[in-house]
């Protein structure tokens, strides 16, 4: 069965009769949002290359610290005039700002820096969804060609204990289905970039 015929057999429109609660609507609305926000703040990965900006500090120096900065194999880059190595892997560009900001205070060589960190603009994007509800690990996690919705929430630590198979929300847009994951054909459904997926919470009568 193709992703097409799968999509208009679980398709379920808000505006139809069979429309959530609006308890859960409000739950869906707002695991949305958190998730929706969470993909703003880029992680950092190895390899990427990261711009790097200061304030603070004599002019005559921002020269020697202001510039491009690629993340090494071993998740680290070198913080200027300091000559330490910084982690970088794993996080958000403001926590990195202040990492460096803290590797100059603690090495006496500036006392109040304002360090700001982005993403260079030629360096692709990379591709995720986001994962929330009932599952262990809740976020955005890295989207590869083919994904599944099983595998998306196999990635996200699977549903943790309270989380139900019988619904499973998929946000891709304007487009929302209701699905259940008990289904083979469900498990197979294909993902693409940005779609949202969160899982429901069992009710008083759910056993899965």
């Amino acid at each position: 069965m193709d992703t097409e015929k799968i999509e208009q057999k679980l398709t379920m429109g808000f505006s139809e009769s069979e429309t959530l609660s609006s308890h859960f609507m409000k739950k869906y609305i707002l695991a949305f949002l958190l998730l929706s926000l969470s993909s703003v703040f880029a992680v950092i990965k190895t390899g990427d290359v990261l711009v790097l900006s200061i304030k603070g500090v004599p002019e005559a120096e921002q020269g020697s610290i202001e510039g491009e900065y690629v993340v090494g194999k071993d998740g680290q880059i070198k913080v200027p005039i300091a000559d330490v190595m910084v982690s970088a892997r794993g996080l958000e560009f403001e926590e990195l700002a202040r990492a460096v900001e803290n590797a100059y205070k603690k090495a006496g060589i500036y006392s109040r820096p304002t360090i700001t960190v982005r993403g260079d603009s030629s360096t692709p994007s990379r591709l995720i969804v986001s994962v929330g509800g009932r599952v262990r690990r809740a976020g955005s996690i890295p989207f590869r060609s083919g994904m599944t919705l099983l595998q998306a929430i196999q990635a996200a630590g699977d549903m943790d204990q309270f989380g139900t198979k019988k619904r499973i929300f998929v946000t891709r847009g304007k487009e929302a289905w209701k699905m259940d994951l008990r289904k083979k054909e469900v498990q197979q459904f294909k993902l693409k970039p940005e779609d949202t997926i969160v899982v429901d919470q069992k009710g008083t009568f759910d056993r899965e």
